[in-house]
């Protein structure tokens, strides 16, 4: 169970010399492989790339058109002869200032090739850049499959990154190549490309390239001798760290031994107090168990046995403690680790199991006197109610005339029971209980059958004053309904008279029950439950009779309602119908996508479904308002349907109308961008200066390509 610390230290130490040496090693390394890295970089390049020049498929497929030293080759046609003179003017002039070959190649088809190995190929047959340079760079346009290539020389590999020719296309060439002016995305490319390389002369940029190359091996060297000097110190500062490490370790082991012997000694001592207390507290349980029942006295006697044994072994552990702490305190502080909290906390458990078994046999006690106190103050109240209740002619056979008995022999064997070995608590506290509800459920059905008798009484005069008022306007309702009949077609007014016709035999009904809920709840029956269910039905039908005579003044009223806002809807239906028109005829209005519908579950329609639907319903409304019997309530819905439809019809017009405007604004803010890029590009030249240039072809000096560039589309 002892420590091994020295070995944890050895091991420790081994992972952190190694880890050094890796360290050294590794920087050795990098200082004499970076010098061989950056200065076989270019040939590695160079011959990666002359493996995929061309293969012998690729050659099979390669494009007709010759290549005849030109900067502009529009094999596709789609610039004009003066937009294409500019352009080799431009070029021509930039390739004469800087060396750098900038060609420009549309085709109509890559013969089945995808456009980076048509390119590629191209680029390498024709020798774009000056050999030695290799300072080209193809920009391939193929109009017929929508899609473009930057091809990028090895020379120019470092200056124009992928990524960058990537953004260029992609921000000038779909937005003119789609209005089919390719002039102007070709010429604000090129504007972008050649103001990213510059105009420096080859000399200049020898130069440059040249001061960057010896730059950067002087960093090499700086960097090898850095990290090699590095390696060399880390390995002598860890030296020095692991002799100062070793001396301050001894002195902090002993330091520790010493505070961890003073901990021990002190937490024998608590142990030593917590095993006083305990042995206090279970010597009360020993003596409380002599005046508790047998149940109690067996789960407290097996209680103290264990805490008894528990203690023991705390004991024994305290002793072999005090035999390591001089010599191995490491030890000792283990053995009173967990051991010893595992078996403190076993003490205090078992000291509570005794404790909780005691607190409830007492518990009990208190419960059953409780119980006995509620149940004789529950019959108190019985003989009081039963009494009255009984003398107003109530009569309850069911009642447990012996609840009073059981509980005087309850009483008595309480207050006989002892709290020896023979304790019957718990069955007296438990046969209290149930006596207890006995005695409640009983009071609570004297109240029960009181609160019933009542409750008829209030309702029966209560229904028969309703009855003789529905009655009463049962004849106003057929009066009505007569008036309803002779004006209005039958579909208006047939499931209203068919519940009218019900009405006088559900009052003769009503009659009935409340004829039965008299007798049955009478002081001579006493069938108080019954009565009320008499009652119920009899409400329930009042309340629908009610509701049949309200609904025909209801349908009177809403009748009468249309009638009157008959003309001015149609007006608005019509003016509503009208001014969705006019918004439907605008250019920028889509009458035929389906749209998403105003209320949950309508169907969806486009909007010249809408306003076929609102011109018939209105149609419908007018001839129906012609004839002799009109549906007013029908007419109304059709009118409003007609006033909704023609609202949806105007709000979606208005939302198509808003969006045409906002792309025809997004479209005219980019062509005045492009615009802007064009006039301030260095294109402004004047061909007629440049007649003299373009005489001859002079491009294709021999130049590699490797596969640099990006691709895009429009």
């Amino acid at each position: 169970m002892k420590r091994k610390l020295l070995s944890k230290k050895s091991s420790s130490g081994f992972t952190l010399i190694e880890l050094m040496i890796v360290v050294a090693i590794i920087g050795i390394l990098v200082a004499i492989i970076i010098p061989t890295i950056q200065q076989k970089k270019g040939n590695g390049q160079r011959q990666g790339a002359l493996l995929g020049v061309e293969t012998k498929d690729s050659k099979s497929h390669q494009q007709s058109q010759e290549f005849h030293g030109f900067p502009v080759n529009d094999f596709a046609d789609i610039l004009s002869e003066q937009e294409e003179k500019e352009m080799e003017a431009f070029l021509f002039d930039y390739e004469k200032k800087t060396s750098i070959e900038i060609v420009i190649v549309t085709t109509a088809t890559l013969n089945g090739l995808p456009i980076e190995e048509w390119s590629i190929n191209w680029a390498n047959k024709n020798g774009i850049g000056k050999k030695g340079k290799d300072n080209g760079l193809v920009i391939v346009i193929v109009p017929n499959q929508k899609k473009y290539r930057f091809e990028t020389g090895y020379g120019l590999e470092g200056e124009l990154p992928d990524s960058w020719l990537g953004s260029i296309g992609r921000k000038y060439f779909p937005p003119a190549f789609r209005k089919g002016d390719y002039a102007s995305g070709i010429n604000n490319a090129l504007h972008a490309i050649v103001q990213k390389l510059g105009y420096d002369s080859p000399e200049e940029r020898a130069a440059k390239q040249y001061l960057a190359r010896e730059k950067a091996k002087e960093n090499v060297k700086v960097i090898s001798i850095g990290v090699i000097g590095i390696a060399v110190g880390g390995f002598l500062l860890f030296v020095f760290y692991k002799l100062i490490q070793f001396f301050t370790s001894y002195i902090a082991e002993r330091k520790r031994k010493k505070e961890l012997r003073a901990r021990v000694f002190k937490e024998l001592e608590g142990i030593k107090g917590f095993l006083n207390e305990k042995k206090q507290e279970v010597d009360k349980l020993s003596s409380l168990v002599k005046d508790v029942p047998n149940w109690v006295a067996n789960s407290v006697d097996q209680v103290v046995i264990n805490a008894h044994r528990e203690m023991a072994q705390l004991n024994q552990l305290i002793n072999e403690a005090l035999s390591e702490v001089k010599n191995d305190p490491d030890t000792a502080q283990n053995l009173l680790g967990y051991s010893a909290d595992n078996l403190k906390i076993d003490v205090i458990t078992y000291i509570k199991k005794g404790q909780k078994a005691l607190d409830e046999f007492a518990r009990r006690r208190v419960i059953a006197g409780d119980d006995i106190n509620k149940t004789a103050i529950v019959l108190n109240d019985i003989d009081t109610t039963l009494k009255q209740s009984m003398a107003d002619g109530f009569r309850f056979p069911d009642l447990d005339s012996e609840l009073a008995n059981r509980l005087n022999a309850l009483k008595k064997r309480f207050h006989e029971d002892d709290t020896g070995k023979k304790s019957q608590i718990m069955a007296i506290a438990k046969e209290a209980e149930i006596l207890l509800g006995n005695a409640q459920a009983d009071y609570e059905a004297i109240v029960s059958v009181v609160s019933d008798k009542k409750k008829i009484d209030e309702a029966i005069p209560l229904l028969k004053s309703r009855k003789m008022a529905t009655k009463n306007d049962l004849e106003e309702a057929r009066s009505v309904m007569s008036e309803i009949i002779t004006q209005n077609p039958e579909d208006v007014w047939r499931e209203v008279k068919q519940g009218l016709n019900l009405v006088p035999n559900e009052l003769i009904e009503i009659e009935g029950l409340l004829s039965q809920a008299e007798k049955a709840g009478s002081m001579d029956e006493q069938k108080f439950t019954e009565a009320l269910k008499y009652i119920n039905n009899a409400r329930h039908l009042i309340d629908n009779s009610d509701s049949v005579v309200q609904a025909v003044a209801d349908l009177r009223n809403e009748i009468v309602e249309a009638k009157e806002s008959y003309v001015q809807l149609l007006q608005k239906a019509k003016d509503r119908l009208e001014s969705a028109l006019k918004f439907a005829d605008e250019k920028d209005v889509d009458l035929t996508i389906k749209r998403d519908p105003t209320k949950v579950g309508d169907p969806r329609m486009s909007l010249q479904e809408k306003i076929d639907m609102a011109k018939g319903q209105l149609d419908q409304a007018v001839e129906m308002s012609k004839a002799k019997s009109i549906n007013w309530i029908a007419l109304i819905a059709m009118l409003v349907l007609v006033v909704s439809l023609a609202a949806e019809v105007i709000r979606y017009s208005e939302a198509d109308i808003l969006a045409a405007e906002e792309e025809r604004a997004k479209i005219e803010e980019e062509r005045n961008d492009d615009d802007d890029d064009y006039y301030s590009s260095p294109m402004g030249y004047n061909s007629s200066s440049s007649s003299s240039s373009i005489s001859t072809g002079g491009f294709g000096g021999g130049g590699g390509f490797g596969g640099g560039g990006a691709t895009g589309g429009w």
